[in-house]
């Protein structure tokens, strides 16, 4: 049965502990950002991976998804801008429309976007892993840094998990 709304996907997808585990929030503080402005694009949501050493807090890797009921080319074209700031970005859709998506996964691995189908019972399957890389906007991929790290500073957490915030302009430190 397809999602009624991307929102629902959404909700879904950040619920799901196959998520907070692709993104290492087991083993890293993880702070999440639903659309964070200021960026090439709005990204649905932001995941950055945060290690904190000697009193200074290190960004270690950076997550970007875009959540789509059924139109991967629209998604993929999206998922690519991310990562001009993210290293690792990725398209999530309605299981119920994968088959046009699974396709054309050539598409996906050339743009090195990685492809994620999920279903109403939380399920996630991942069909394309992305690489990782630097991002490819060193100006964007700085500013990005900032805005994570000034957000956590003097911000340690005890344990890590996955805090996922609604962002209304630039980053915030509203709960979901």
């Amino acid at each position: 049965m397809p999602f009624k709304s991307e929102q629902q996907l959404f909700e879904q997808a950040i619920a799901s502990p196959s998520l907070r585990n692709l993104v290492g929030a087991m083993r890293y503080p993880t702070y999440g950002y639903v659309e964070p402005k200021g960026f090439f694009g709005i990204p649905d949501l932001v995941i950055a991976n945060v290690d904190y050493k000697n009193g200074k807090a290190k960004l270690i890797r950076s997550f970007a998804f875009e959540m789509k009921l059924s139109n991967w080319k629209r998604a993929i074209t999206q998922a690519y801008r991310y990562r001009a700031f993210v290293n690792l970005s990725f398209v999530v859709i309605d299981r119920s429309f994968l088959k046009p998506a699974l396709e054309n996964i050539g598409n996906f691995a050339k743009s090195n976007i990685g492809l994620i189908s999920i279903d109403q019972s939380g399920f996630l399957n991942l069909h394309n892993t992305p690489k990782f890389e630097k991002p490819y906007c060193y100006e964007l991929d700085v500013k990005f840094q900032k805005m994570i790290l000034e957000e956590k500073k003097g911000n340690v957490l005890c344990s890590p998990d996955l805090v996922v915030c609604r962002s209304t302009a630039g980053l915030s430190d509203k709960p979901i």
